[in-house]
């Protein structure tokens, strides 16, 4: 007998419960189903729960494993011109200056001051490009970017 796995039975009965109930929000009915079979909690819920952090239970520890071990599987073990490597992304301030990440990628934000949230203020300024005149922000320096939505507002 094959069985689905887990992943896909559990999106199937997501799917199939939302055709029940139409309720709006997808990810939230996901993280309510995984929550309720033990794969994941909400960070820290028994003190109110952290936004967007989570802890695996007992199926959610193991089905990350399975799909780590999957894609080492896929990955690194099934070619011969890959090895595998396990570093810390954590590095020293000066690796970063050489590379020249420090130096020239920047993704200067903008807040509402309605709903506070933040928005990529390249993307605002193309996005807005009919009353700006900017079709492509990215090269943009700060400045340029403050003026240009200085002059939108």
């Amino acid at each position: 007998m094959l069985r689905r796995p887990i992943v896909g039975r559990l999106a199937g009965q997501v799917q199939a419960r939302s055709k029940v109930t139409k309720a709006p929000d997808l990810q939230e009915k996901v993280v309510n189903l995984c929550r309720h079979r033990g794969f994941v909690y909400p960070g820290s819920d028994i003190y109110g729960g952290l936004a967007n952090s989570f802890d695996y239970g007992p199926l959610g520890v193991q089905m990350k494993k399975n799909i780590q071990d999957a894609w080492w599987r896929h990955f690194v073990q099934s070619r011969t011109d890959c090895v595998g490597l396990d570093s810390s992304v954590i590095l020293s301030s000066r690796v970063w200056e050489a590379s020249g990440h420090i130096g020239n990628f920047t993704d200067p934000m903008t807040v509402c001051k309605e709903c506070n949230s933040r928005v990529r203020a390249d993307k605002l300024i193309e996005n807005a490009s009919d009353v700006t005149g900017v079709e492509e922000a990215g090269g943009l320096s700060c400045e340029a970017m403050t003026s240009s939505l200085r002059r939108t507002s």
